[in-house]
């Protein structure tokens, strides 16, 4: 049993490689939060595994939300792991996750961590063409080798990616995360085609079609940006600038919905 959360495929595409190294399902986050589903009996599985992206150096708000409400009976001696998917450094998300946890009364066994393309386009051009494949060839590699230590129900802290002052890092940038899920600097020009692709993978529910064109009728998101990154037709912006910013999409993501 495998929980991943996405928002332009990176994380999906690391959880389904481990996914079949360890002839294991995937669930989605999203899905399970949409439908209020927290409620999971793992008294016929091995191991339970999770696999999201880094946000600030801390959780996503989705993630938070399902780790707050879920129930895992029968978790008793299973094998727990993490496997974190970051543009840059992991910081001290994987402690901040293990803690949640803890609170809940599960306890995390493994700690993994691997680079990915970045897709912070407020920030950040994304990488595209060579670097991108660049990027996901080594990731590739590394995920090879982190389903080989899932798979020998290695323990421990495993994250190579952490960064310098990791837990003081993570300290000062994740209170800027809740600070900037803002949906206001969120906009779609004229180019917009009303597919609706938006409305159906948003994560939040925080968009709605009306005469045709998305309309952000929450005041926060998760800032996944999924709706900008996978609109067809890039019609979708956020502030000044993404206009002229690559957009990204895992390549290698297999169906990829939500």
């Amino acid at each position: 049993m495998i929980f991943y959360f996405t928002g332009t495929g990176n994380s999906k595409h690391a959880a389904q490689m481990i996914a079949e190294s360890e002839n294991d399902t995937l669930y989605s986050i999203t899905q399970a939060v949409r439908e209020r589903k927290f409620t999971y009996n793992l008294d016929d599985e091995k191991a339970i595994g999770f696999v999201f992206p880094v946000y600030f150096g801390g959780l996503p708000s989705i993630v938070r939300e399902f780790i707050e409400n879920v129930r895992f009976e029968n978790i008793k001696d299973k094998y727990v792991y993490l496997l974190l998917t970051c543009g840059g450094k992991t910081y001290d998300a994987g402690g901040m996750f293990a803690k949640r946890m803890a609170e809940r009364g599960y306890q995390v066994d493994a700690l993994y961590g691997v680079r990915m393309p970045d897709n912070y386009v407020p920030m950040f051009n994304p990488p595209t063409g060579e670097k991108a494949e660049a990027l996901l060839a080594q990731a590739v590699k590394e995920i090879r080798e982190i389903a080989l230590s899932i798979q020998a129900r290695k323990k421990g802290d495993m994250i190579a990616v952490k960064g310098m002052f990791p837990k003081a890092a993570t300290a000062l940038m994740y209170p800027f995360y809740d600070r900037t899920r803002k949906t206001k600097k969120f906009y779609a020009t004229d180019a917009c085609t009303g597919c609706g692709l938006c409305e159906k993978i948003c994560p939040c529910g925080a968009i709605e079609l009306k005469n045709g064109k998305p309309v952000w009728v929450k005041e926060i998101c998760a800032q996944c940006f999924g709706c900008l990154h996978r609109c067809p037709v890039r019609a979708i912006q956020f502030g000044k600038g993404t206009d002229k910013r690559e957009r990204y999409v895992n390549p290698y993501s297999e169906g990829l919905k939500i």
